[in-house]
């Protein structure tokens, strides 16, 4: 089921990372060390192709499907799903 374009509900309940963005007017976001949770069938995501997850070393984090954030978090955080 597709709410509003580019909004899921995600089908199962799957893994997900915390992470917190870098500063208030970028599109970068690191991951938060030891963030893994899981989140619940049902849960609005996001595709956001604008948003990077950057690593340690300032490298872009790709995934191995695409990415989805949380649709109804509050910056600077979000959950992120590789799917």
């Amino acid at each position: 089921m597709k709410i509003e374009k580019n909004i899921y509900p995600i089908e199962e309940k799957r893994a997900a990372v915390m992470v917190k963005r870098i500063n208030d007017r970028s599109c970068r976001f690191r991951i938060i060390p030891g963030s893994i949770c899981c989140i619940e069938k049902g849960t609005l995501m996001a595709e956001r192709p604008e948003f990077q997850i950057i690593d340690d070393d300032g490298d872009k984090v790709e995934p191995a499907g695409k990415f989805l954030w949380t649709a109804e978090t509050i910056d600077p955080f979000h959950l992120v799903i590789d799917i």
